[in-house]
């Protein structure tokens, strides 16, 4: 017996541990140590005596030939033929492994339209990958090519085929068993069998490489460069056996036996009792457990068969899977979908029992994790003093929107937002605010798994102005003083008001004490030039102040000034009618016509000469 070892690749698979031509040469030099120690010594002296013995010992069963694939690249189907033409009666057996856990196996077959039969498995390591062993007994002889079909296309298939002389062409499964774990050291779980001369292959799949084959194993490949094993040994006695394996480096790992019954061996002929009492719970969205009671056998019940269906009512089974205890845990289901089930009992000989009772659970719905869209169009308007409308187009879901998160800030340009309420309509009214304040807000949407979608725009909106009510203090300490003949200057201190003073109404009357006051301008200063007066006139002023909402003020204190008077430039007429009379020796008398002035005259200048 000897082991094919297939020569490195640069191409590895991102799940496995490459390997490097050192590495590679230091683990299948483990493997062949241990071959060798397997092998018959050479001597001199009883080196005939063991070359009948081997022929004795592999007289009933013998290994023919392997052949494998393990292609770094999905497949839906696998294509593998055997090196060699096959022999008539010969068993073949089909070992797959595929490093996912939800493409399954939908048929396998060969060129020369032998039956293959599921042997163990699917065993599902869960995170890692899958692995069942295929078998079909007393093929026809000729050239042949395996070919296996996925439901999908299936993660880094592992391919091995191999050819045994010797088994039982009618009853040729004897016992199984399959393990799962995380270790050094992949054990398929002991398994008693129940015949004397049993084949036994193990088989596993690996995350990191096998380095050496199980005790009294023979390895006929290990896979390059996913490091997974093939092995066999021939029993000769009836007893407990499991199949390991050696890792090179602690790793997921799930092992597989599948032992056959050599050819002649007394056949079981009597089937198991059917199961009973089957129960199928949900235990997620893509899991149904399934419990039943233990079926009976004469000699030993070996699995129990597991059909499902998919669907209400549905009534097409097909098998899925093996078990050799009495529960299940079928995975990668669909969720919200109803799965109906159905197990039978086979033992060594593949003797079949009838079915269970038929039990049914559907899967319960998927968790979500899809966030909504986030909501479009946010617009803001401000409708009083205190309050602001918010409306916005809806945000979309997988499922359905539940609730729209409304957030807000104070402020011209800010940006601490923070959740002021929550709205299951697309609009919001914002009440209570503070008057003459801008608000900014955005919106986003939640569902019932409180997945956030992301903002709307932002929008921002200021609140009304409340109406003033309030009028403006008095101006105070009004000042008039004249400045010419035609102006008077006013000043004033300005009024107060609790929004603000826009403008000062400006009176005034004419004539000393004056009451008739009229507005006759405003001024937006503390100030004002009155122009356009009559001369040497006395005016008297008084203001108020007034706000936006035209509320008015107090008047303040009255102030007067009387414009200057203009200058006199226009000379009185001449006098007329002057008359001079002699009173005495020392006097003379003048008369004469008043003159007339414009303003009024005020005196009248004589003059006198002295001769004739």
């Amino acid at each position: 017996m000897s082991a094919e070892f297939n020569h490195p690749s640069a191409a590895t698979r991102p799940s496995r541990s490459p390997l490097t031509w050192h590495t590679f040469w230091w683990r299948y030099g483990v493997l062949l140590a241990s071959l060798l120690l397997t092998l018959p010594s050479c001597s001199s002296s009883n080196k005939a005596e063991q070359v009948e013995q081997t022929r004795a010992a592999v007289a009933t069963i013998a290994f023919v030939q392997v052949n494998s694939t393990d292609p770094q690249s999905p497949q839906a189907s696998l294509v593998l033929p055997y090196n060699s033409a096959q022999g008539a009666g010969n068993l073949n057996v089909v070992i797959v492994g595929w490093n996912d856990t939800i493409s399954s196996i939908s048929s396998v077959t060969d060129t020369r339209g032998n039956v293959y039969q599921l042997a163990v498995g699917p065993t599902v390591r869960a995170g890692f990958a899958t692995q069942a062993i295929y078998y079909a007994k007393n093929i026809a002889a000729g050239s042949n090519s395996v070919n296996v079909v996925f439901d999908r296309a299936a993660d880094y298939v592992d391919l091995r085929i191999l050819e045994y002389t010797g088994i039982d062409p009618t009853t040729a499964l004897d016992v199984t068993a399959s393990a799962t774990g995380s270790s050094a050291t992949a054990n398929s779980g002991a398994v008693t069998t129940t015949n004397a001369n049993d084949l036994i292959v193990g088989a596993n799949m690996v995350s990191t490489w096998t380095s050496a084959p199980g005790t009294g194993f023979s390895p006929r490949v290990v896979t390059n460069p996913d490091g997974d094993i093939a092995e066999d040994r021939i029993v000769s006695a009836v007893g407990s056996y499991s199949a390991t394996a050696t890792l090179g480096s602690p790793g997921d790992w799930i092992m597989q036996l599948a032992a056959f019954r050599a050819a002649g061996s007394p056949a079981d002929t009597q089937a198991p009792t059917a199961p009973a009492n089957l129960v199928a719970t949900a235990a997620s969205a893509t899991q149904i457990n399934l419990t039943w009671s233990a079926a009976t056998d004469n000699v030993g019940v070996t699995s129990y068969l597991i059909e499902r269906c998919a669907g209400a009512g549905c009534s097409n089974f097909a098998q899925v899977a093996t078990s050799a205890s009495t529960s299940f845990s079928n995975t990668g289901l669909t969720a919200s979908t109803s799965y109906s089930y159905r197990v039978r009992a086979s033992d060594a000989a593949t003797n079949l029992s009838s079915y269970s009772n038929t039990s049914n659970a559907t899967t319960s719905a998927a968790p979500d994790t899809q966030a909504p869209s986030a909501p479009a169009n946010l617009s803001a308007s401000s409708v009083s003093v205190s309050q602001i409308n918010l409306t916005w187009s809806a945000a979309t879901d997988n499922v359905a929107v539940t609730n729209y998160l409304i957030e807000r800030c104070a402020g011209a340009g800010c940006s601490n937002f923070a959740q002021i309420a929550t709205s299951t309509s697309t609009s919001f009214s914002n009440t209570g605010l503070t008057a003459s304040t801008s608000y900014s807000y955005r919106v986003r949407a939640t569902d019932a798994a409180n997945n956030l979608g992301s903002y709307s725009n932002a929008a921002s909106a200021t609140t009304a102005t409340p109406p003033d009510t309030q009028a403006p203090s008095a101006p105070t300490s009004l000042a008039a003083s004249s400045v010419s003949v035609s102006q008077i200057n006013l000043t004033w201190t300005a009024a107060t008001d609790n929004v603000g003073v826009t403008s000062y109404l400006i009176e005034r009357c004419a004539g000393v004490s004056c009451s008739n006051f009229a507005q006759i301008a405003t001024a937006t200063s503390t100030s004002f030039s009155n122009t356009g007066l009559s001369a040497s006139t006395s005016y008297s002023y008084r203001v108020r102040a007034s706000d936006a909402a035209n509320n008015l003020g107090g008047y303040s204190n009255t102030a007067s000034a009387t414009t200057a008077t203009p200058p006199d430039t226009q000379a009185p007429s001449a006098p007329s009618n002057l008359l001079a009379n002699v009173s005495s020796i020392s006097q003379i008398d003048l008369t004469w016509t008043a003159a007339t002035d414009n303003v009024g005259v005020t005196g009248y200048l004589i003059e006198r000469c002295v001769g004739i």
